[in-house]
């Protein structure tokens, strides 16, 4: 028993003693599951650390709870563990953890050599490695310093998680999209289910777009917001034209707007971020008073609760992170990548 419990834990071996009523999953499968399990860990962790709420509540109801601050060299009421800085400590050593798998696994060809036995098994001793790698990020000297040079690893870190995104979104769609058309042959009504969900995501692409020139711009400032908006909007409509053109006809017979439709939408939620992560503007009325403008005044009262925003933009990361982690690391998604499409006759269609 002691030898099977020790296999589940740092073995690849599954433990179907205790998961019987699981179905059976590739081993590959089971592997991104586990990393992303380890990622969603991490996140949630460093949401507790972001939550203003949570640190009150544990500086109430934690008894000893500024001697145990002072014990772990966190602050007076454990200040280094909370905020913004934490979370990036923490992010990087999550980071370096990834990353460090990341050039383990470079020029793996087969899941019988020892490095992908490593790489498929071994998730406690993984897992106490994951949290060496995040609490030492604590240690970091100059701390101001890293924080500084942090930020634009992050900033570049993210503009390539968009991009990557936006690419995997277009194969998702094409594939989409193919299999509808090749319905339509047999049936007619898929030609119509195609029209119809091509036209429902330019109605929310195009509502979001009025809605956010509605709540977000006045006649007077905001230019900032009406740039973005109008930017924005202008690249979603280029999209749809080239989506359409003969080139791309031509090229790729199955692209259509139906790929751009989704694009769009996926755009107007990325001005949505952008502009509501946005700081607001102020300027003086007409009794020389600060007033807020370039926001919604419903969302005033939402602005304020962390709790909302940090739930909000939780589910979004967690929804993105499992699509990518579980659904996208195929073949034909990293051909995709590199701008590789199977033909008609070559590609092989999956579940």
């Amino acid at each position: 028993c002691l030898t099977f419990q020790l296999a589940c834990c740092c073995g690849t071996a599954a433990c179907s003693l205790c998961c019987k009523c699981c179905p059976k999953i590739k081993q590959s499968t089971s592997t991104r599951f586990m990393y992303a399990l380890y990622f969603i860990l991490v996140t949630i962790i460093c949401c507790v650390m972001m939550s203003t709420t949570v640190a009150n509540e544990m500086k109430t109801h934690i008894p000893f709870y500024e001697q145990m601050c002072k014990g772990i060299q966190a602050g007076e009421m454990c200040e280094k563990l909370v905020g913004y800085s934490a979370v990036y400590k923490v992010c990087f050593g999550m980071s370096c953890f990834f990353f460090l798998f990341f050039l383990f696994t470079i020029k793996i060809n087969s899941s019988k050599s020892c490095r992908a036995y490593i790489h498929n098994g071994f998730w406690l001793f993984k897992l106490i490695l994951l949290a060496a790698m995040c609490s030492g990020a604590f240690f970091i000297p100059d701390q101001d310093t890293f924080l500084n040079a942090w930020r634009y690893v992050g900033a570049t870190g993210g503009f390539l998680f968009i991009a990557i995104q936006l690419i995997l979104l277009v194969e998702f769609t094409h594939k989409w999209n193919k299999n509808w058309t090749a319905g339509a042959n047999h049936k007619q009504m898929w030609n119509g289910l195609l029209a119809l969900v091509t036209l429902i995501l330019y109605s929310i692409a195009v509502a979001a777009l009025v809605l956010m020139a509605l709540f977000y711009t006045r006649s007077e400032g905001c230019m900032y917001n009406k740039v973005l908006i109008g930017v924005n909007g202008g690249l979603c409509l280029f999209v749809s034209l080239v989506a359409i053109s003969p080139c791309v006809q031509n090229r790729q017979p199955h692209s259509g707007l139906l790929q751009s439709g989704v694009i769009s939408c996926y755009v107007m939620y990325l001005t949505f971020s952008a502009l509501s992560s946005k700081p607001p503007e102020t300027i003086l009325d007409e009794s020389n008073q600060n007033i807020t403008i370039c926001v919604p005044e419903f969302s005033q009262g939402l602005h304020r609760d962390e709790n909302l925003v940090t739930g909000l933009g939780t589910t979004i990361l967690f929804g993105c992170i499992l699509y990518s982690c579980l659904t996208s690391t195929t073949r034909a998604s990293s051909e995709a990548l590199r701008g590789i499409y199977a033909t008609p006759e070559t590609e092989v269609s999956s579940c």
